[in-house]
Parts: structure tokens; C-alpha cells; sequence
């Protein structure tokens, strides 16, 4: 039952302790910051797009996330997301949160183009130490 799963959860973090909620707000981060989650997103659905997968580095991601987003993960997740919102197109940086679960992180929110049209979320979770710490593809909400 498929079609019931939204997307697959990667390491998912409860984002009950919001210090900071911005609209467009980018004062947490520079946008060298910015553009480097983006491309990171980007690289990853594009390669799952394309019937590849996107390997992640101890440079870029947690050991947890390696492990976690690996091929057989990343092309079964890439079908159920085709599935609801059609081919992925690109990402349009929407917002950065920063949450404190015991650790603190940086929610990076992009707006997802795909095929279908719907309002789609790319959240990409970045921990302090500036490493892939969660990964979502879900449909649009205002609030994280």
C-alpha cells in the first residue's frame, strides 16, 4: 500500500522546539550556506530522478544518513514520491528553522517543483556540524 505512504521518513526529527520560524528568512545562514544544502538536495533527486542514486560522503552527510539513504532506499523512495508528485523538476529555497531536539539543527525548506503541480516540501536537515542529518520529500505545509 504504497499510494498510503506519503514518502518514506529518513532519520526523522521531531521539530517540537522551534527557535527560530522565518518566511524567506535567511539571516541563520549564508547564502554560500544556502546554495550548498540546495545543491546537495538537488543532486540527490536528480540522480534518483534518472534512475540512479546520489552517494553520500562522510564529508557531506551523517554516518546514520549514508547508511540510511542508501540505493535500494533512494530508488524505492524516489517511486512512491513520482507516484504521488510526478518527476522532480527543481527546488526554490523557501526557509530556514532552526530546531533543538537535544542537538541543534538547521531545517532548510525548498519548495518542490514536479510534474504534477502539487505544493511539495524538500526538507533538507542539517546538523551542527554542518552535515545531512534528514532528508523528506512531503506534500507543502506552511508550518514545519
Amino acid at each position: 500500500m504504497k499510494k498510503v505512504l506519503i514518502v518514506t521518513v529518513l532519520l526523522f526529527i521531531s521539530c517540537q522546539n522551534i527557535k527560530k520560524n522565518g518566511n524567506e528568512d535567511n539571516s541563520t545562514a549564508s547564502n554560500a550556506q544556502i546554495e550548498s544544502v540546495k545543491n546537495l538536495s538537488h543532486s540527490i533527486l536528480s540522480a534518483q530522478k534518472n534512475g540512479e542514486f546520489y552517494i553520500l560522503t562522510n564529508k557531506e552527510a551523517t554516518s546514520e544518513m549514508i547508511a540510511g539513504l542508501n540505493e535500494s532506499v533512494q530508488k524505492e523512495s524516489y517511486n512512491q514520491i513520482e507516484d504521488i508528485f510526478g518527476a522532480y523538476n527543481s527546488l526554490k529555497f523557501y526557509s530556514i528553522e532552526e530546531v533543538v531536539e537535544g542537538k541543534t539543527y538547521k531545517v532548510y525548506r525548498f519548495k518542490g517543483d514536479f510534474e504534477f503541480g502539487l505544493p511539495v516540501e524538500v526538507r533538507s536537515v542539517i546538523n551542527s556540524e554542518g552535515k545531512l542529518a534528514g532528508f523528506f520529500v512531503k506534500p507543502w505545509k506552511n508550518k514545519l
